[in-house]
């Protein structure tokens, strides 16, 4: 927590940045490595990760938005058996997979897939995961 909050921070060190067109010399604060808890760096993270999937990873074909959820009287497992959350992400690939290869008829079909897990409420009372997927159309 102290790196979190010390993050951006002038005291914490910083580079100087000498700009080519400004000619000016500027300072780059130093960030912390804490990228689960600081909103900062989550920040850059998220935008760096963005900016990969559109230029690395996106095929040029439309895609869909597709959310995965369980029922409810299976959540109280996933609560409890958070081994189950990696299985949860991997079956929601599958199905990805085989309905389109079904439904175009073709076997090998490469459909590209971007997943996130995401997990709300309490552990015990309303836990509610469910997978969220970017995929090829």
């Amino acid at each position: 927590m102290e790196q979190y909050l010390d993050c951006g921070r002038l005291h914490g060190g910083f580079a100087r940045i000498h700009c080519r067109v400004c000619r000016g010399k500027h300072p780059l604060v130093f960030w912390c490595p804490t990228r689960n808890v600081c909103p900062s760096c989550q920040t850059k993270r998220a935008a760096l990760f963005g900016q990969r999937l559109v230029t690395a990873v996106r095929a040029p074909v439309p895609h869909r938005r597709v959310v995965f959820a369980i029922p409810n009287t299976l959540r109280w497992r996933f609560a409890r058996e958070r081994w189950l959350l990696s299985l949860l992400s991997r079956c929601a690939y599958d199905c990805v997979q085989r309905a389109l290869r079904a439904y175009f008829d073709e076997p090998t079909l490469a459909v590209r897939t971007v997943a996130t897990l995401l997990t709300f409420g309490s552990y015990a009372a309303n836990f509610n995961p469910c997978v969220h997927a970017i995929v090829t159309s």
